[in-house]
């Protein structure tokens, strides 16, 4: 139901009669991502296309806290590093405008240590091979200084 301005008179009769394709609608809506329930501004033509897409086999858990600061609450998406990867989206056209601008916690494999990375980069970089860059302190058995390791 969005309005298309200044369409020729002769144009919008054709369309009106389905002699010739209305173009897509390219109005920006606000929706909610599968892949970390953030709010993103898509073209309405997607809206199909975005509701066909389960970009997890298993949904990752989702964190929300309140932020004193704003007076509002935040979540994030708490993704494992043991092999739980998002689906690409089906279509390049989606794609572009997955970037919700927020952040979700990778939860490193092993260690359990938590990295927070983009969301959009849980498709775009694959984020859940990279190793654990967190620095723990590890005491030199032959002086006993203290060196950060990762």
């Amino acid at each position: 139901g969005h309005t298309m301005h200044n369409v020729p008179c002769a144009l919008a009769f054709k369309y009106a009669a389905e002699e010739v394709k209305e173009p897509p609608c390219e109005v920006l809506i606000e929706v909610e991502s599968p892949l970390c329930s953030h709010t993103i501004k898509i073209p309405c033509y997607l809206t199909d296309v975005l509701s066909t897409w389960q970009p997890w086999d298993e949904a990752p858990e989702m964190t929300t806290t309140f932020i004193a600061s704003d007076g509002k609450f935040r979540t994030k998406l708490n993704v494992r590093s043991d092999g739980q990867k998002a689906h690409p989206p089906p279509t390049e056209a989606l794609a572009k405008y997955l970037k919700c601008g927020q952040m979700a916690e990778l939860i490193h494999r092993g260690c359990n240590h938590i990295s927070e990375v983009s969301c959009a980069s849980l498709i775009f970089d694959n984020p859940q091979n990279a190793s654990c860059s967190v620095m723990i302190p590890h005491a030199c058995s032959e002086c006993g200084h203290e060196e950060q390791y990762s």
